[in-house]
């Protein structure tokens, strides 16, 4: 049988630990693709000017191969005029390099062809790290150019999300599953009218119900089928956004039955 498996977080007597085996477990943890991790600035790109940006500290991994920026450290991303009533896409794109075994990562730009439609994202040098290709790029940022300059910038690589919020979701997951999505009494006077929640994350969640909020809470002269969203502050106290008969209440509710009304807004077919 040969020796094929080797250990690689333990001591051998030699150096032996290579830079794939490393990108492995960064594969494990961030998967095969480009993304940004949650550090730093999260190489946050600025617009400082018609034809010239920022991009700031943080780190990221393309299948696996990490490259990062020190804390404060910037970049000063350069592109090219464009055309009036033209649109172009450029690619802000993270480049790795394989020099006869000395490996490095950099930000290229990769510009698009101007378009008085919709242009067409330009092309880069996709490739494989583990399959021994030389240059592999992957874009990072979507720069968008209306006319000769930068109008907007929009994220391509996406920023994965940190061990801790991970569990948090899981957690709130978890509790969906296990039927804990809670249910809402809303106390009217003397009655009590429930909203039943659909959707319920923490503290946050989506509710409708019949008869949920009458008068003294929401100024309903009766009681009307109502849906909307919330935030439950504490135990007993909440904040509501409704629509309810046709009008938008935003309304902030204890369940002893006192109600702070904001006034409502009838809703019209121009509200988007």
């Amino acid at each position: 049988m040969s020796n094929a498996f080797k250990i690689v977080t333990g001591y051998t007597g030699e150096p032996h630990v290579t830079a794939q085996q490393d990108r492995y477990i960064n594969q494990g943890a961030f998967g095969t693709g480009c993304v940004v991790l949650p550090a730093g600035n999260q190489l946050a790109l600025e617009i400082v000017s018609a034809t010239q940006l920022v991009l700031h500290d943080g780190a990221l991994s393309m299948q696996g191969c990490v490259g990062a920026m020190d804390t404060g450290a910037y970049i000063t991303i350069d592109v090219s005029h464009g055309t009036t009533g033209y649109n172009r896409i450029d690619y802000l794109c993270v480049r790795y390099e394989n020099n006869n075994g000395i490996e490095s990562m950099s930000f290229v730009v990769r510009e698009g062809v101007g378009s008085t439609g919709t242009p067409t994202p330009p092309s880069y040098t996709a490739g494989t790290i583990s399959a021994g290709d030389i240059v592999v790029e992957a874009p990072v940022w979507r720069i968008n150019i209306d006319g000769l300059s930068v109008s907007s910038v929009a994220r391509v690589a996406n920023v994965v999300s940190s061990q801790p919020q991970i569990e948090q979701l899981l957690a709130a997951y978890t509790e969906l599953l296990a039927g804990k999505a809670f249910m809402l009494d809303f106390n009217s006077g003397d009655s009590v009218n429930t909203a039943r929640t659909v959707l319920a994350l923490r503290d946050t969640f989506l509710f409708k119900g019949y008869g949920t909020f009458s008068q003294d809470v929401l100024g309903l002269a009766t009681q009307q089928q109502a849906f909307g969203i919330g935030f439950k502050n504490s135990s007993s106290a909440m904040v509501l956004l409704s629509i309810c008969g046709g009008k938008m209440y935003y309304c902030q509710y204890s369940n002893t039955g006192a109600g702070t009304i904001y006034n409502p807004l009838v809703l019209t077919s121009n509200v988007e």
